[in-house]
């Protein structure tokens, strides 16, 4: 699958990583130079903008710091939005407000693009490991342990692997 990588910093260039690895073609796209250069260097092809990732995509994944960042990339000129197919599939799994997420999610459906909001967490070591937890993993319950002496804990099913 040709997949469109946007936000190659951080936690995004473990993920890109594993998904070279797992043999899928990506296209990268970031505002940092520097972050979009380590995606190529791993094997990722170079996108000029957001949009250019997402035309040359079946299935765009974005993966930035902040709100502002996501609905640039979504909503600003050059954006994903703007020069992705009516159908496809965009997943953000950046871990940002829902209603950030609710006004992409929105617009997305307006063009006809599929949009889900799959934020992650636990840090580079799991987006390294291709394991992350996402949101509907954080909603169950885990049959009675508890971890840090708080509410009952989160149990890890290992739903997102990129």
């Amino acid at each position: 699958m040709k997949i469109g990588f946007i936000g190659t910093g951080t936690m995004g260039q473990p993920m890109l990583a594993n998904l070279l690895k797992k043999g899928h073609a990506v296209v990268a796209y970031d505002v940092v130079e520097a972050a979009l250069e380590g995606a190529v260097k791993r094997g990722a092809a170079r996108a000029g903008s957001a949009a250019e990732a997402a035309r040359a995509s079946e299935l765009v994944i974005t993966m930035l710091p902040s709100s502002p960042h996501v609905e640039a990339a979504y909503l600003g000129a050059a954006g994903i939005l703007e020069g992705f197919a009516r159908g496809r599939l965009c997943v953000d799994m950046s871990t940002i407000d829902p209603a950030a997420s609710r006004r992409v999610a929105e617009a997305a459906k307006k063009r006809g693009v599929r949009f889900i909001d799959a934020p992650v967490s636990g840090g580079v070591p799991r987006a390294e490991d291709g394991i992350g937890r996402g949101r509907e993993d954080l909603q169950q319950p885990d049959r009675g342990r508890r971890r840090g002496g708080g509410e009952r804990g989160v149990q890890n099913r290992r739903r997102i692997r990129c």
